[in-house]
């Protein structure tokens, strides 16, 4: 009997043990946990939506050229019209920032802007990204990101040089056709007069 009375205290304690552990993992969990989720709440909760858009003409690049985007802005927290900046930014491969620009405007719930950079026409060809930075009060709110490809710039020299040939050729032989014209025209005047000549002579 006394043997069946201590494993049932055995047992006991062991289930207090256990209890008193779980909620100590679960008093931990919610010192961290809660703390947390709650600061994350307090973040999103005047939080930018951005979007960032590449018409497809604009996804293959020439260096020196200009690309030109889409940038919409949906304001969640619905506030009155306030002053932002938007930071355009063309990044390599290695994230290193080849080109960038800043401009300010004034939204209230929701715009839509339409920008522009100039590629500079000494990068490299390959892979690029356009990076759009939401700025309030010098503090990133927001960003949105679009892929590109630069390709390296179109050697039309040759094209040129075609284009002066043909324009050459085609001025030469529109005189030399005018040439002959004028020619024919006077041959036929010349036969017109024998003729006229001939008839009167007839004619008499």
């Amino acid at each position: 009997m006394k043997m069946k009375k201590k494993r049932l205290n055995m047992k006991g304690m062991k289930n207090l043990y256990i209890s008193l552990l779980i909620l100590t993992v679960l008093l931990i969990i919610g010192i961290f946990y809660i703390p947390f989720k709650f600061q994350g709440l307090a973040v999103q909760d005047g939080v930018f939506n951005l979007e960032v858009e590449i018409p497809s003409i604009y996804k293959t690049m020439e260096q020196g050229a200009e690309i030109h985007f889409t940038t919409k802005i949906l304001n969640l927290a619905g506030e009155k019209r306030m002053d932002i900046s938007l930071r355009y930014e063309i990044v390599d491969e290695d994230a290193q920032i080849v080109v960038s620009k800043t401009e300010t405007m004034a939204i209230e719930t929701q715009a839509s802007f339409v920008g522009s950079l100039d590629i500079p026409e000494d990068v490299t060809q390959g892979d690029y990204e356009l990076l759009v930075t939401l700025l309030v009060n010098n503090t990133e709110e927001a960003e949105g990101r679009g892929s590109f490809k630069i390709m390296e710039q179109e050697d039309k020299t040759m094209y040129y040089t075609y284009i002066i040939i043909i324009s050459i050729i085609s001025l030469a032989l529109i005189i030399y056709l005018a040439s002959k014209s004028k020619i024919i025209l006077e041959k036929l005047r010349t036969r017109s007069k024998i003729h006229k000549m001939i008839k009167k002579k007839l004619g008499n």
